[in-house]
């Protein structure tokens, strides 16, 4: 892709990118001046590069409210006129351009290269701004805090980040471990997506593994002796070269450690009559056996990047979960003239066409109800008919 050369073009390019980056939920305007013509100015060199003897040169670019929340760096400061020169030092992992607000800063070198999104996500600034990192095969990397939006071949696709996925895990599993759940969708979001070609599934036990499940350990090979744990963060390029090679499932315990691994994972006759065959047999097989085993998280990732968290046969991560406490604020906010009419609480059940535990939240409007039919998030089982203005479930677990 060419940049434009003449001044009228370039403007508009700048226009069509912010509107494109707006559709793909990239917020400028989260930050005023992001939005100012020398910050489209730059992502517009940074989108449409032009190849240097055939080859795309990586590149990064920081735009921050405050340099000095930026920690374990050095400063170059550069003058504009410079900087066409300062770009071919930005590599987008040990250098970036920076730009303190809209105004262009220099260089920012990082004294531990920024080798993979996990540590891009870990430098992110408390005041907030967007990093910018384009790769050598040309996938671009904007990142704003709540997630990583990811251009490639004009596709985008968005990848949220594990803040989100936990909170919604920990609304369908009572009492996880935060340490040992973190650790796991950091693992698999920011060090095993983005390897290209590289698949996995990890099954996480939140309970010991029981002994009436032994007919599970007669494939794949005992891991025990290594004493490797999810944890040690020091070993993470390890874990994911090891995952690479491996075909099948990868069994974790409760704290985190590796116990076997390439399972061939079982599923039961009720499992495929109510999950349907994806696409992909590893999600197929993932999902259903979450469901036949309750007290497993199963995440999946995809060769082609994409993370998937299945408990009790459902994508929870992916869910879009109302707490009723949240919804019922939100509706008093709406109408505070009837914050009497309105009430919420929640119960749980058990699904009769599953058996799966669910959490059935609620909201009542009064004058406002209506006969809403509540169905099984897993089965789909009409569980019963109620009248009331807002109605959700999700599967849940203690």
């Amino acid at each position: 892709m060419m940049l434009a050369t003449s001044s009228e073009l370039q403007i508009e390019m700048q226009k069509i990118l912010e509107k494109e980056l707006e559709l793909n939920g990239i917020r400028l305007d989260n930050h005023h001046w992001l939005t100012t013509k020398s910050v489209l100015a730059e992502l517009s060199v940074i989108v449409a590069y032009e190849p240097h003897e055939g080859v795309i040169p990586p590149f990064g670019v920081m735009f921050v409210e405050m340099t000095s929340e930026l920690l374990g760096v050095n400063f170059v400061l550069i003058s504009l006129e410079q900087i066409e020169m300062a770009r071919k030092f930005a590599n987008g992992v040990d250098c970036f351009l920076l730009y303190e607000k809209d105004i262009f800063f220099g260089l920012i070198f990082f004294r531990e290269p920024l080798l993979n999104e996990l540590l891009l996500v870990r430098s992110f600034p408390p005041s907030g701004g967007m990093f910018v990192q384009r790769g050598a095969s040309g996938q671009i990397k904007f990142f704003q805090g709540n997630s990583i939006i990811i251009l490639e071949n004009r596709n985008w696709y968005t990848k949220p980040l594990i803040k989100e996925s936990a909170w919604k895990i920990s609304r369908c599993v009572f009492e996880i471990n935060y340490n040992v759940l973190n650790r796991i969708l950091e693992f698999a979001f920011h060090l095993l997506s983005p390897i290209p070609q590289v698949g996995a599934t990890i099954v996480w036990w939140l309970k010991e593994f029981p002994i009436n499940h032994n007919e599970l350990l007669s494939t794949g090979k005992d891991l025990s002796a290594f004493n490797f744990s999810i944890l040690d963060e020091l070993n993470s390029n390890v874990f994911c070269h090891f995952f690479s090679q491996i075909d099948g499932a990868t069994f974790i315990n409760p704290n985190g450690e590796f116990f076997r691994t390439g399972v061939h994972l079982k599923n039961s006759n009720k499992s495929r009559d109510i999950i349907p065959e994806h696409k992909g047999t590893r999600h197929t097989s993932a999902q259903r056996f979450s469901f036949d085993f309750s007290e497993t998280l199963v995440i999946t990732v995809s060769s082609d990047g994409p993370v998937t968290i299945f408990s009790d046969g459902v994508s929870i991560a992916k869910l879009k979960i109302h707490p009723s406490y949240k919804a019922a604020h939100d509706l008093k906010k709406q109408f505070p003239e009837e914050v009497n009419e309105i009430s919420n609480y929640s119960h749980e059940c058990i699904c009769l066409g599953c058996g799966k535990r669910l959490v059935i939240e609620q909201v009542n409007f009064s004058g406002h109800n209506k006969m809403i039919d509540v169905h099984c998030f897993v089965c789909n089982f009409l569980i019963f008919n109620e009248t009331c203005y807002y109605v959700e479930t999700r599967p849940f677990k203690r």
